[in-house]
């Protein structure tokens, strides 16, 4: 199998979240140099901020918000927050959401 971004093949570019070689789509990714599932990402995590977790004209499926088959980070975040006590979501410097532990009191 060859690749499908080889430099006779037009513009590609690297993803800056995520470093994938990637192209436009006609998502209008290409003008942020994102991907399309990044740039999706990000778009159901600005939705999810905006609108205190409500999600609009997207599949939801066990509390997690779905645009094209990509899952909104941030819902999934809370998701896993509220099936494992303490852990809790923590931003990353790259970005992306991770769960971290806690301990409890003593």
């Amino acid at each position: 199998m060859t690749s499908k971004f080889t430099k006779n093949h037009g513009s590609t570019y690297i993803c800056g979240c995520c470093n994938k070689n990637t192209r436009e789509t006609g998502y209008g990714e290409s003008d942020l140099q994102l991907c399309k599932k990044c740039y999706v990402e990000g778009g159901l995590e600005n939705e999810h901020s905006d609108n205190g977790g409500a999600h609009e004209n997207v599949e939801v499926k066990n509390g997690i918000a779905y645009e094209n088959d990509v899952a909104c980070p941030t819902c999934v975040a809370e998701v896993e927050a509220a099936a494992k006590p303490n852990r809790y979501p923590v931003r990353r410097t790259d970005g992306r959401l991770v769960m971290v532990s806690v301990p409890e009191d003593e």
